[in-house]
């Protein structure tokens, strides 16, 4: 099964991760092609995350880019909150 290691930090002891991955078109169409959504435990909200993509077999065509979205929710599922999740991406080493 395909896996996003992510590194992750927020203050928010009850965070959600979802990353998506598509296919995107030559003419800008986006096509998702898996996802994965995890619902952090407390102890789980700072440092490196394994998540999961729902199995896949895909065959990219020759010419249209891969995308990796990466959001704090899945929002169609997730309730409103007044919190917010920022991504950032890692500090260079």
């Amino acid at each position: 099964m395909p896996v996003a290691e992510l590194v992750h930090a927020t203050d928010n002891p009850h965070a959600d991760l979802f990353v998506r991955i598509c296919e995107v078109q030559k003419s800008g169409r986006s096509i998702k092609v898996s996802d994965g959504f995890r619902r952090l435990k407390p102890h789980e909200t700072n440092g490196t995350i394994h998540l999961e993509f729902e199995a896949m077999a895909h065959r990219f065509t020759p010419g249209t880019r891969i995308r990796l979205q990466v959001s704090g929710a899945r929002i169609r599922d997730t309730p409103a909150t007044s919190e917010q999740t920022q991504i950032r991406p890692p500090a260079p080493s």
